[in-house]
C-alpha cells in the first residue's frame, strides 16, 4: 500500500507527488505547440498551472513550510530529470538506429525549459506561498 501521509498530514504525499508529476510533464511537453483560436500555445500551459494550484492547496491546508518544501522538492526533481535525460543522450546510438537525431532535437531544449521552469516556479510559487502565509498569519 502506498503511504499517503507524512506524519499526521493526510494526503500530503499524494499532493507532493502530483505537484512533481505535473511539473515534470510540463517540462517534457513544453516544446509541443497547439493552436487555440489561431494563436500558437505550448501544451505545457495546461499542466503547469496545476503546480501552482497544488502548491496553493499544500500551503493553505498544511502550512507555509510544507508549501515551500513542495516547491523545492519539485525543483530538485526537475533538475534530476534534466540531468538524467542529458546524460542518457550523450552515448552514441547504434548504427542501425536512424532516429537518434529526432531524440536529440526534442530533448536538446530540456536545459532551457528546466531553467525557465525553475525561475517561473521559484518566483511564482515562493512569492505566492509567502503572500498566502502572510495573509493567513494576519487573520
Amino acid at each position: 500500500m502506498i503511504r499517503t501521509n507524512f506524519g499526521h498530514f493526510r494526503y500530503l504525499g499524494i499532493l507532493f507527488a502530483l505537484n512533481i508529476t505535473f511539473l515534470l510533464v510540463a517540462n517534457m511537453i513544453a516544446g509541443r505547440l497547439i493552436s487555440i483560436g489561431g494563436i500558437a500555445v505550448s501544451v505545457a500551459e495546461l499542466p503547469f498551472p496545476l503546480c501552482y494550484l497544488i502548491g496553493n492547496i499544500i500551503t493553505e491546508v498544511y502550512g507555509y513550510g510544507q508549501g515551500r518544501s513542495a516547491t523545492w522538492l519539485s525543483i530538485l526533481c526537475s533538475f534530476v530529470a534534466l540531468f538524467s535525460v542529458a546524460a542518457l543522450l550523450l552515448p552514441p546510438s547504434p548504427d542501425f538506429f536512424k532516429d537518434d537525431g529526432a531524440y536529440q532535437l526534442v530533448f536538446s531544449s530540456g536545459p532551457r525549459i528546466a531553467i525557465a521552469s525553475f525561475f517561473a516556479l521559484f518566483i511564482g510559487d515562493i512569492f505566492h506561498s509567502t503572500l498566502l502565509g502572510l495573509a493567513n498569519a494576519l487573520r
